[in-house]
């Protein structure tokens, strides 16, 4: 991936000598950030460590944002509360959004330079031997996840998407499909190396913990949702009901945050930065809710007005609360464990198993203590047996519980509801982006043509 990945080698060599500096003592002597080298920082136990807390942060931080908000505003999650060109060309969407819109533009760019970091600490770890076989495991392991996370990631926005980088060689891109599939293959193999060797205290210190010590982010559960995810989105049903079963329903992952590192959400839609740039929809921007849905009000305080009634273009907006506005420090779910059951429910659906789908459904819907608040408190499912039926209702599950997860998009094409219309408030404006135009003059010969829509 010519495009992204030159700048995506200096960002990371930057934010990883700042990183080893911080962490080599007291020692005062001045020298040259720039200094740090690939060796040091990919090739010595040291600094893969250092580059792995990199990862997660460059991930999190940066290019999950980009996903979650990128996307929101083309499902109509979101919409645009800011004048800015790019933003109302992408709340807009439709045929006319350019190839160089800002956001699109950032969304695809930092997937890849998280591939190209995750990329280099594999290579690392296997070429440098002072890193122990319970090290290398979770070292690998966590690379392979953020890889494969953006990967899925790219999938759910663009037609097509190249799993390898390079500085060298024209990017090869395959169809989404195929990238889903890769990604879900990569996630077999990080499950494999955590169950044969689990990672020892030297990983696990570079992970994300509370005030006591309690690990925020669970690797392996967080390995196996996105498992059961990406093989859903690829259609491999048996894969994906395999691995949301393998997933521990009591447990909970959070991508964690603190000033330096904040919560992507919170600063760009909370007001406590002044005019915020998205803004959560009324509803959550679906065209009928039920009333009671403990999940809406988990989203928006419906007891505050906004500053404004509508967003710039004229939908109705709320204010938004949850883990949206919490703080920079307030994580987000890597996952929620109900769309485990979700997952499970589509796939009993897709098969003709109507009483397990409804069955999964109802775990969802009846839902009174959900780990991160959201307890939807609704009656049992009662509506028609037929699949597009049952699509629906998974659908409007999956829209209210996995709300600003960046799966939205994917959810409305996948369980077929209705097309693209960019006049319509309810209906996603695109169904896929068109590729920026920097990796078009980088790659001309090997860019997949635009989708018309």
């Amino acid at each position: 991936m010519t495009f992204p990945i030159s700048g995506a080698r200096r960002t990371a060599l930057a934010a990883l000598a700042l990183l080893l500096a911080a962490s080599s003592g007291c020692d005062l002597t001045v020298s040259d950030p720039n200094a740090t080298t690939e060796d040091d920082a990919f090739g010595t136990r040291t600094g893969l460590l250092t580059a792995a807390v990199g990862l997660q942060r460059q991930y999190n931080s940066v290019a999950y944002g980009n996903l979650v908000l990128t996307t929101g505003i083309t499902s109509r999650e979101l919409a645009a509360d800011n004048t800015f060109a790019n933003l109302l060309d992408l709340d807009g969407g439709g045929a006319g959004l350019p190839a160089d819109n800002a956001n699109v533009t950032a969304y695809f760019r930092e997937m890849y330079q998280t591939i190209a970091t995750a990329d280099r600490i594999i290579d690392g770890v296997q070429a440098t031997a002072t890193v122990e076989p319970e090290l290398a495991s979770g070292l690998l392991a966590l690379s392979e996840f953020y890889k494969a996370a953006s990967i899925g990631a790219l999938a759910v926005g663009f037609t097509d998407a190249a799993l390898e980088t390079s500085v060298d060689a024209p990017a090869t891109y395959v169809g989404r499909v195929a990238a889903l599939q890769a990604a879900a293959d990569l996630l077999e193999s990080a499950e494999g190396r955590l169950t044969a060797a689990p990672p020892n205290d030297a990983f696990t210190d570079i992970l994300p913990k509370d005030n006591d010590g309690t690990l925020l982010f669970d690797l392996l559960n967080s390995v196996r949702a996105y498992r059961a995810r990406f093989a859903l989105f690829a259609g491999d049903l048996d894969e994906a009901l395999a691995a949301a079963m393998r997933v521990d329903l009591d447990a909970t992952s959070v991508f964690a945050y603190e000033g330096t590192n904040p919560n992507p959400l919170y600063r760009a839609i909370s007001p406590d930065f002044g005019q915020p740039s998205f803004a959560v929809r009324d509803d959550l921007g679906l065209a009928d809710v039920e009333g009671g849905d403990g999940r809406i009000d988990y989203f928006t305080d419906p007891d505050t007005d906004p500053a404004n009634d509508e967003s710039v273009n004229g939908f109705p907006i709320e204010v938004a609360t949850g883990f949206v506005v919490g703080g920079d420090a307030v994580g987000l779910p890597a996952y929620v464990p109900d769309e485990m059951r979700l997952v499970m429910a589509e796939v009993y659906a897709r098969r003709g198993n109507a009483s397990e789908a409804v069955a999964a459904i109802d775990a969802v819907r009846t839902d009174e203590a959900d780990p991160f608040g959201l307890a939807a408190g609704l009656d049992a499912y009662d509506g028609d047996t037929d699949l597009q039926s049952l699509l629906d209702e998974i659908y409007y599950n999956r829209a209210t519980e996995l709300y600003l997860q960046g799966l939205r998009l994917e959810d409305q094409r996948r369980l077929d509801q209705g097309a693209a219309d960019s006049s319509d408030p309810f209906a996603r404006s695109r169904n896929f982006y068109p590729f920026p135009r920097q990796e078009r003059l980088a790659n001309p010969g090997t860019t997949p043509p635009d989708p018309a829509l």
